[in-house]
């Protein structure tokens, strides 16, 4: 009988230790100002949550609140900058929430350029790769390597403390011979998979509706699993590279890839980036109305914000691992709703020609741009030979279906092309990458 006072104080001194410990903690951070007091104040802090201002995967206002891990009750909160996470290195008693480190290929790339931001924004460590020297603005706190992944030396310490990889390397059509475009897609993918370490939580591949092919016609819409007939050189590229991420996926690395069409917005130098200086070169000229071919051209665009949404959604979706996915809005605007928006926003009426050739041709377009470039235009728009090459694109499998993505709950922000582009217009303009009069 008299065992049992004995054995109730050595467990009451078993729960008061522990306990005490934590009240301290508590008491030692909570007397700190809110800029120092770390995650952990913030988790089992008795404040209000703090409004988080950013939008989920479906476009949603998000919930500023998170679980600390799968076993504890408490939560922790997240600070009002739009996007911004509270660090995850928890003094959570049950188990610490893992950092994610993130490992980015092609980093000097304009994808890169908007997806390293986000990245950082919320709250992963970053590693950037790429073959040229580190941009001068890199925030200070990426780590970035100059590497050729094509190169003999190998990848030593690429890999170091990763947890997921955002494969984005590899040359386009516009800037590389079919040759250069192998190496950089299809050699750097396998020999930087083949370096892969074991324990890699999520590989995310960004491939490109071109797989699909221009001439084999495929079901409509085309769905992420018919096989693919790609008919010219960046899409066999971009084929051949996903077959190295399919091997290696049947290895057992977590794998997901990406097929988006043509992506637009800030900084993009062709595609619609081009057509936007092809109509800025008319307005300069004096032309008032802008002329496309009477015979409307299907169109496929998606916005580089919903392009980085959808990596950051899918690279940590749990179901997401083994598929690709069709990145598109559902709409499928015409020529001629892409040429009204682009001479709307730059002061233009639209005009329906007969001829498919119309407008300024190449040389008076070339001279026009060379009088801006002396106003002060920076010279960055790729100027084409064809005049508004993006809309005169005809493709028999322009249309994708996008149910997949869309069963992931995630939802387009910037499906509304009209004020996208006008906004997209806005920026060029304000960086003088474009002139109006």
């Amino acid at each position: 009988m008299r065992a049992r006072p004995v054995v109730l104080a050595v467990a009451t001194l078993q729960l008061a230790l522990p306990t005490s410990m934590l009240v301290a903690r508590w008491l030692d951070e909570g007397s700190r100002p809110v800029s120092e007091r770390p995650a952990s104040w913030q988790m089992y802090s008795a404040e209000p949550p703090v409004t988080y201002t950013g939008t989920d995967a479906a476009g949603r206002d998000s919930v500023g609140r998170r679980s600390c891990c799968t076993r504890c009750p408490r939560t922790w909160y997240r600070p009002a900058e739009p996007r911004a996470l509270v660090a995850r290195a928890s003094l959570c008693e049950f188990e610490a929430v893992p950092r994610r480190h993130a490992l980015l290929t092609g980093a000097t790339g304009w994808i890169a350029s908007h997806l390293l931001p986000a990245l950082l924004a919320d709250g992963w460590t970053v590693r950037a790769c790429g073959r040229r020297p580190r941009p001068h603005w890199f925030p200070e706190q990426v780590d970035y390597r100059s590497v050729d992944l094509t190169g003999d030396e190998g990848l030593g310490g690429l890999y170091d403390g990763v947890t997921h990889l955002f494969h984005l390397a590899g040359a386009s059509s516009s800037t590389a011979t079919e040759q250069e475009m192998h190496r950089s897609n299809v050699l750097a993918t396998r020999q930087l998979l083949a370096a892969a370490p074991p324990g890699l939580e999520r590989v995310l591949y960004m491939s490109s509706s071109s797989v699909y092919g221009e001439e084999v016609q495929l079901p409509s819409p085309v769905t992420e699993d018919v096989p693919p007939s790609p008919s010219r050189g960046y899409g066999k590229a971009k084929w051949e590279s996903e077959q190295e991420v399919w091997a290696q996926g049947a290895a057992g690395l977590p794998v997901v890839v990406l097929r988006p069409v043509s992506i637009f917005g800030p900084g993009n130098i062709k595609l619609l980036g081009s057509a936007v200086l092809d109509t800025a070169l008319e307005a300069w000229a004096g032309l008032d109305t802008l002329a496309v071919h009477a015979r409307p051209i299907e169109q496929r665009l998606v916005h580089i914000e919903d392009l980085v949404r959808a990596s950051l959604h899918l690279v940590e979706h749990e179901a997401a691992v083994g598929h690709a996915y069709n990145v598109v809005t559902e709409d499928h605007p015409s020529s001629h709703d892409l040429a009204s928006i682009l001479a709307e926003g730059l002061g233009m009426r639209l005009e329906l020609a007969d001829e498919p050739d119309c407008g300024l041709g190449y040389e008076d377009r070339s001279a026009t741009r060379q009088q801006m470039l002396g106003q002060g235009m920076q010279p960055h728009i790729l100027l084409t030979e064809q005049r508004l090459r993006l809309l005169r694109k005809a493709n028999r499998n322009n249309r994708l279906s996008v149910d997949a993505l869309l069963a992931t709950d995630f939802r387009f922000a910037r499906a509304d092309l009209g004020p996208a582009i006008h906004q997209s217009i806005e920026w060029y303009r304000n960086n003088r990458w474009i002139l109006t009069r």
